[in-house]
């Protein structure tokens, strides 16, 4: 969604805004009333909810008053509700048309400002004669009558017929350019000049039917006294038994809301730009003054989150209180709340022993009558500013841009109103726990929810294990895998599920050395399952592999994929030794999931589904991830003839085997110690008997 949730420093700042609007507040109000806002009084959690429900709602009224500005009448709205509930679409759409003409030829004379003296003397009476002269240019200017005409309508689906298009106001205007050439400063026809359309579908179905009950809570529970009213009235609901209902803020139906006002916010600027931006500026002349268009601080915007203690919001409501009442200027306004009910859930109900702190609808229908208010006086400025002829920036043309840029005023504090609600649950959530989760913190929590959770034996373990041929010989290193989740912080092993299988109960498995040589291998095995923590916005943790050999100590590890159950794919292999310490990166990649996959490929041909088919399985085959660690002393004593623990305590001979192995490539038949036959030697001579090698310290 294109508004995202706000940071600290953006509630700060919106909160900055609000204190201008308690003023305003303060002053509508009785003087008994002290609303505060939401982050100042103590509340509950369903108070967010409804909190949210009434941003919303008063946002879709103060939406539709000011549309009525621009020529949508109650009337209108009727006609719009039928076209919803008959499952068309309803869009607003702005259009305008424009051409230049040719309208006449016009030639003046223009005075130089200079004067230019002559003197002419004649020689007989010595007389002197002074003559004056000036020039004067003749212009010759080009005179084109431009006109534009816009309309806004409202359209149903695509509005293929004529009783598809409902006209809500249109404009004609006009204005002579004049030119010192003979060359159209503007084409002859531009049709259409602008085309804007915003998708209202959402705003019409929010509206009751003017007779229709009013439900009295965010649950959308109906009231107890079906009420009825003679304005349209707004029942924005979120549901909140819908697993989808996260927070006030993360649910489907404000997620919906957001998306329409995102919409009609875009759409209001794309108007407003064609105004200023192109029909103004063919009028516009310097020094001309436009601060009645653009100064919007005098409209009030109702959408304010506030909550207050100790009143009842149905105080304050009058049976039959309409939109005849907002309007102070003799016209109507289209939408108001409906009449709370008691109990009202929304506003008045109890619940352990608190009341809600919600404003209730009269307070609702006092704001929307100071917007209306306000903004009448602004439109009389406007009138009072601007000429009300048929030339382009007129009354006519400038309330719209007026209108429009309130509704952009509106659409954004609705969006801060609801993103400040999440804002103020994630402060508080914060507070309670004292610090900013990180991921690595849900890590370090999920550590202690397994402990609690599962059994010792079936306990995630971290990933750390000493190198070792048996539980009675000391480790020659460690393996683990690590995770960082900087690069300044400290790696910690992984915690893995693990499940353990014997050597006897397993298959021997090979890897290949080259094209025509495999090895096969067997012992234990671990087959272990680690889950990632990452949080929208934060980059993952980086995981590496490190293995550690003790002095005198060495190993092979060897890095790759797991084919099959038999069979094992080393990409990388090192020997590590006499305190070496390697370190590997691992690169995580995701693949789609099987859902994912299965409603990419729904759509394709047959061959193609078959070819993705092919390549997922090849990725498949090499998602798990194996480390095979070979301990060197007991290969070396096996390749060599040599019994077990030969070479454990013979140091020097183990590092001068491997360097002759490793650095002189020396084959093992030549190094591989055979016994003599018993009872005679070397093709019988000599009568010595053969004796078996014994390693340094062994006893006869």
């Amino acid at each position: 969604m294109a508004m995202a949730i706000m940071d600290d420093h953006g509630a700060m700042e919106f909160e900055s805004k609000l204190e201008s609007a308690i003023e305003t507040v303060a002053r509508v109000l009785h003087t008994t009333r002290h609303p505060k806002i939401a982050n100042q009084v103590h509340h509950r959690y369903d108070d967010k909810f409804g909190l949210a429900s009434w941003c919303t709602n008063i946002s879709i009224a103060s939406q539709l008053n000011c549309l009525s500005r621009l020529g949508l009448s109650q009337d209108h709205v009727t006609i719009l509700q039928g076209w919803v509930e008959g499952g068309s679409s309803v869009s607003l759409r702005f259009r305008a048309e424009e051409t230049c003409d040719f309208s006449c030829e016009v030639s003046r004379e223009v005075d130089e400002p200079n004067k230019y003296k002559e003197e002419v003397r004649s020689r007989g009476r010595m007389s002197r004669t002074f003559f004056s002269s000036k020039v004067v240019t003749t212009i010759t200017e080009y005179i084109w009558e431009f006109k534009a005409k816009w309309e806004l309508c409202a359209v149903r689906g695509v509005g293929e017929v004529e009783g598809d298009v409902l006209v809500l106001s249109s404009t004609a205007c006009e204005h002579n350019i004049k030119t010192s050439t003979k060359s159209s400063p503007r084409p002859e026809a531009v049709v259409p000049a602008k085309m804007a359309e915003v998708d209202i579908t959402w705003l019409i179905s929010q509206l009751l039917s003017q007779d229709g009950p009013i439900p009295s809570d965010n649950e959308g529970a109906p009231s107890n006294v079906a009420s009825k009213v003679a304005s349209k009235v707004p029942a924005f609901t979120i549901d909140r038994a819908s697993p989808e209902c996260k927070t006030p803020r993360r649910n489907p139906e404000v997620e919906n809301a957001l998306g329409y006002f995102i919409r009609f916010r875009a759409w209001s600027q794309d108007v407003c730009s064609y105004f200023f931006n192109n029909l103004f500026n063919i009028q516009r002349a310097p020094g001309q003054n436009m601060a009645a268009l653009s100064s919007l601080g005098t409209v009030f915007v109702p959408t304010v989150p506030l909550f207050e203690e100790g009143h009842d919001p149905t105080v304050g409501w009058t049976e039959g209180q309409g939109p005849a009442d907002l309007a102070h200027d003799g016209t109507s306004v289209i939408a108001t709340l409906g009449a709370p009910s008691s109990p009202n859930p929304l506003s008045a109900e109890v619940v352990g022993g608190e009341a809600s702190v919600c404003l209730g609808s009269a307070d609702a229908n006092t704001f929307l009558s100071e917007e209306y208010r306000s903004m009448s006086v602004k439109l009389s400025d406007v009138a009072q500013t601007l000429p009300s002829d048929d030339s382009l920036i007129t009354t006519s043309n400038g309330s719209v841009c007026v209108v429009l840029r309130h509704c952009m005023k509106v659409c954004a504090a609705m969006g801060e109103s609801l993103n400040f609600i999440e804002q103020m649950l994630r402060k508080q959530l914060v507070d309670a726990i004292g610090k900013h989760v990180t991921p690595h913190d849900f890590s370090e929590y999920m550590v202690y929810h397994n402990r609690k959770l599962f059994h010792g034996d079936y306990a995630p373990r971290p990933f750390s294990y000493g190198v070792r041929r048996t539980a009675n010989h000391s480790p020659e290193g460690t393996l683990s895998i690590l995770s960082r989740q900087s690069s300044s912080a400290i790696a910690e092993p992984i915690m893995t599920l693990v499940s353990r299988e014997e050597t006897a109960a397993t298959p021997p498995m090979t890897f290949p050395i080259s094209a025509a040589a495999n090895v096969t291998f067997n012992g234990e095995r671990y087959l272990h399952a680690h889950l990632l923590h990452t949080f929208s916005g934060t980059s993952a943790s980086t995981l590496e592999i490190s293995a550690q050999a003790r002095q005198f100590s060495s190993m092979m590890v060897m890095v790759g994929t797991i084919s099959s159950a038999i069979s094992f794919e080393p990409k990388y292999a090192a020997i590590v030794q006499n305190k070496d310490e390697l370190t590997i990166p691992l690169e995580l990649s995701t693949i789609p999931t099987p859902k994912e996959f299965k409603e990419a490929v729904v759509s394709i041909s047959p061959k193609q589904q078959a070819f993705a088919k092919m390549f997922r399985s090849m990725q498949l085959a090499s998602t798990l991830f194996g480390v095979v660690v070979v301990q060197i002393k007991p290969a070396l004593e096996q390749i060599l003839n040599l019994p077990p623990d030969s070479l454990t305590k013979e140091l020097r001979l183990t590092q001068d085997l491997m360097e002759l192995f490793i650095e002189y490539q020396i084959p093992t038949d030549l190094l591989k110690y055979d016994t003599e036959p018993a009872g005679g030697g070397g093709g019988g001579g000599g009568g010595g008997s053969s004796q078996p090698y014994r390693p340094c310290g062994e006893v006869p």
